[in-house]
């Protein structure tokens, strides 16, 4: 029966080599059928690169004279557009070029990892949330630029906090999801 079945000039023969290929390009299909709905973005993320792990900018970075030097080297890196007076402003500007990153590749990519996208602009925007926490919990003045803020509720809790006794942040950070725990924390 094997010789039968495994003679070249036996149509079966054949049959069975093409379902043994069929089985196999499916399997490998589905291994990387993953990593190939990823390619365009990938390939495209490693285009825009990251100009500050190169040894030569990061020197003429620290090499800058003033302020102005610095932003036209950053400027110079592609897919930059930084302005500022102080350090306070050229943040905001590297971050508004952040979001505007994520929004470029978050428009490329797949629907499907709509939900990585949300996690990483809510990641950064916690950042905010902290800054804005830490400077009202000192009294410290509180400058941020809410056009950084990607989500429309942390927008409105930070402006809670900032609109807000210092004594009252503990029950609008309940009323937004956090644990009751933080009462205590804040407190301390």
């Amino acid at each position: 029966m094997l010789e039968f079945l495994l003679d070249p000039y036996n149509y079966l023969f054949w049959i069975f080599i093409s379902l043994i290929l069929i089985v196999s390009i499916t399997i490998l299909w589905k291994a990387f059928s993953i990593y190939i709905q990823f390619a365009y973005i990938n390939a495209k993320v490693e285009a825009i690169g990251n100009p500050f792990l190169i040894e030569k900018d990061l020197n003429l970075l620290i090499e800058s004279k003033n302020i102005n030097e610095f932003i036209d080297t950053l400027n110079s890196n592609k897919d930059f557009n930084i302005d500022g007076n102080n350090s306070n402003e050229i943040h905001i500007s590297l971050d508004n070029n952040y979001v505007i990153t994520l929004n470029k590749t978050k428009k490329d990519s797949s629907k499907k990892i709509k939900d990585f996208y949300n996690l990483l602009y809510e990641k950064h925007d916690l950042y905010y949330l902290k800054i804005i926490l830490k400077n009202k919990l000192k009294n410290e003045t509180i400058n941020i630029n809410k056009q950084n803020i990607t989500k429309k509720k942390i927008n409105q809790l930070i402006e809670q906090i900032v609109e807000s006794d210092k004594d009252k942040i503990p029950e609008i950070l309940v009323k937004y999801g956090f644990n009751n725990k933080i009462k205590y924390i804040i407190q301390t």
